[in-house]
């Protein structure tokens, strides 16, 4: 059963990516070549054309994976940055685009000792 553990991270990967596609076609300045990429990829899940066909396993789901995947990452290089970063941080509920990456370690900042003075008042 750990081949099902990533399940549910896949399924809300999915909820974001599908989220920000949506929003990449309703906003008013993303680009045309963004939004039409991100229409070719709903196309081509919808369609019954595929290059490997859906009735084979495990490569019918993996080939649609792959073309969306490659159709989505080049609508999000066609966009301006500041709008995909827009964008992700409204998908993502408001995360600010300027947060530290995860993986900072805070313990590693090196700071100035202080100084701290203990002479009594007079």
């Amino acid at each position: 059963m750990r081949l099902l553990r990533p399940v549910p991270l896949l399924f809300t990967r999915f909820r974001k990516e599908a989220h920000m596609a949506w929003c990449m076609l309703t906003h008013r300045e993303t680009p045309l070549g963004s939004k039409l990429a991100v229409l070719l990829a709903a196309a081509y899940l919808i369609s019954p054309i595929d290059i490997i066909p859906d009735f084979i396993p495990v490569l019918g789901l993996m080939d649609d994976a792959g073309i969306v995947g490659l159709l989505f990452t080049l609508a999000y290089k066609l966009m301006p940055k500041a709008l995909y970063e827009a964008l992700r941080a409204r998908v993502d509920g408001g995360r600010a685009a300027t947060s530290p990456a995860p993986d900072a370690n805070p313990a590693r900042v090196r700071r100035e000792p202080q100084t701290i003075d203990v002479t009594p008042e007079k």
